[in-house]
C-alpha cells in the first residue's frame, strides 16, 4: 500500500474549515513581516532557473501511487516575500500540506517569457508528476496554462483570479473584491469627512477594478462628503505597476499632499511603497491581499484580505476528493470566508466602537447577500 493512499474524508460543506471571519494578525506566521518558509522541517530548497521550492515530509518509495496527492503551485515572478498575493498562496499550500496527504512543489519563474513559463509547467507535470497545478499570475500565464492543459488532459489546472475557461481540466477562482472593497470604502469614508480618499491601483486588471467598484460604493454609502482620487501605476499590457514601490511611494506622497488622509494600496508588491509613505508622513494606508497591518503598525488602517489560502486549501481538498470541476469559476466572497478586513490590531483607537459595530453589520449583510455592491465588468 502506498504511504499516502489513505482515505480522504471531506466535510459536507463546500468550504474546508480554515480560520475564517476576520483574520488574526499572526495567521500563517506572517506577523511582524516574517513569513515562515521553514515550518516543522517541511521546506527544502531546490535549485533551478525557475527558483523552485519544494516541501516534502518524505518522498514515497513509489511516486506513481501518490500522483493524485502531488500538488504544484506556480507563484508570480516576484516570488516569495512580497507580503501579498504570493505569500498568501504559499501559506495556503503549507496549510494543505499540514492537514492533507499531499506533497507540494512550488516554483516562481525567473521571468514571464513564454519559453520560461512552458518549462516551469513541463517540470511540474513531467518531472514533479503533479496532478494539480495552481497558477498565481493568471493574467500573464494563461496562454502557457492553455498549452499545457491541452497537452496534458490528465492534469487539472487552477487559474487564480480568472474567468472560467471552457476546458474540462481548467478551473478558476474569482474573489469578491467588490465586497471587501465596499467595507473598506465605507470605513475610509467615515474616517475622512469632507476629505479626499486615495486609491492607487497597480495595473488596471479586472481584480483591481473590482476592488475599486466596491470601494467607491462603500465610500458613497458612508455619505460623509468624501471623494475619491484614483490613479494606476501602469496599464495593460504593462504590468510593472505591481513591482514599482518607488513610483507608488511618490504617487502616494502626492495624494497625501492633496489632502487625503487615507490611501488604499491595491498594487501588489508596490503597495509597500504606499505604506512607507503613509508611515513617513503620519497618514494611513489600507493594505490588500494579505494582512499587511504589521508592515507599519499604526500606519495601515486595515487590510482588504483575499483569502487565497482558503481557496487553495479548498481546491486541494476538492481535488483529492474528486470534486474539483473544470470549465467553471469558483467564487470566494464573505459568505465563503474568502474575503475580509483585518482586526485593527494596531489601529483600534482610530476606529470608534460604534464604527466597528457598523462594519460588523455591513460584513454580515454582505455575507447574507443583503448588500450587493456592483462589481467591475470582466
Amino acid at each position: 500500500m502506498c504511504p499516502d493512499a489513505r482515505k480522504i474524508v471531506c466535510p459536507a460543506s463546500e468550504v474546508f474549515p480554515i480560520a475564517g471571519g476576520r483574520l488574526p494578525t499572526d495567521t500563517f506566521c506572517m506577523k511582524y513581516g516574517i513569513f515562515c518558509v521553514i515550518l516543522s522541517g517541511l521546506i527544502l530548497s531546490c535549485s533551478g532557473q525557475d527558483r523552485g521550492l519544494c516541501f516534502l515530509e518524505r518522498e514515497p518509495e513509489k511516486p506513481r501511487c501518490a500522483e493524485r496527492g502531488r500538488i504544484g503551485l506556480v507563484l508570480g515572478v516576484s516570488g516569495l516575500g512580497d507580503n501579498s498575493f504570493n505569500d498568501m498562496q504559499y501559506a495556503g499550500l503549507v496549510q494543505a500540506r499540514l492537514s492533507m496527504p499531499v506533497t507540494g512543489f512550488v516554483r516562481a519563474p525567473a521571468d514571464a517569457r513564454p519559453e520560461t513559463l512552458d518549462r516551469v509547467f513541463s517540470d511540474l507535470v513531467m518531472t514533479d508528476r503533479c496532478s494539480l497545478v495552481i497558477v498565481s499570475e493568471s493574467y500573464i500565464m494563461v496562454d502557457a496554462v492553455l498549452r499545457s492543459a491541452r497537452e496534458h488532459p490528465e492534469v487539472t489546472f487552477v487559474l487564480m483570479d480568472h474567468a472560467a475557461v471552457a476546458l474540462p481540466n481548467i478551473a478558476s477562482s474569482q474573489f469578491a473584491q467588490n465586497e471587501v472593497g465596499f467595507a473598506a470604502g465605507y470605513l475610509a469614508g467615515r474616517l475622512s469627512p469632507g476629505k479626499p480618499v486615495g486609491y492607487i491601483g497597480g495595473v488596471d486588471l479586472w481584480s483591481v477594478r473590482d476592488f475599486l467598484a466596491g470601494f467607491e460604493a462603500g465610500l458613497a454609502r458612508a455619505a460623509n462628503g468624501s471623494h475619491l482620487i484614483v490613479e494606476y501605476l501602469s496599464r495593460i499590457p504593462d504590468f510593472s505597476g505591481f513591482t514599482s514601490p518607488g513610483r507608488a511611494h511618490s504617487l502616494a506622497e502626492t495624494m497625501y499632499a492633496r489632502g487625503a488622509r487615507i490611501v488604499a494600496a491595491v498594487a501588489g508588491a508596490s503597495g509597500t511603497g504606499i505604506i512607507a509613505a503613509a508611515r513617513r508622513l503620519g497618514h494611513l494606508a489600507i493594505g490588500v491581499d494579505s494582512d499587511q497591518d504589521h508592515l507599519a503598525p499604526g500606519a495601515v488602517l486595515t487590510s482588504m484580505v483575499k483569502r487565497v489560502d482558503v481557496a487553495i486549501t479548498n481546491f486541494v481538498g476538492w481535488h483529492l476528493a474528486g470534486r474539483l470541476k473544470g470549465g467553471r469559476a469558483y467564487r470566494f466572497g464573505y459568505r465563503e470566508r474568502g474575503v475580509g478586513l483585518t482586526e485593527f490590531e494596531f489601529t483600534r483607537t482610530l476606529v470608534p466602537p460604534d464604527l466597528r459595530r457598523e462594519l460588523s453589520e455591513i460584513e454580515s449583510d454582505l455575507a447574507a447577500g443583503r448588500i450587493r455592491p456592483a462589481g467591475a465588468d470582466l
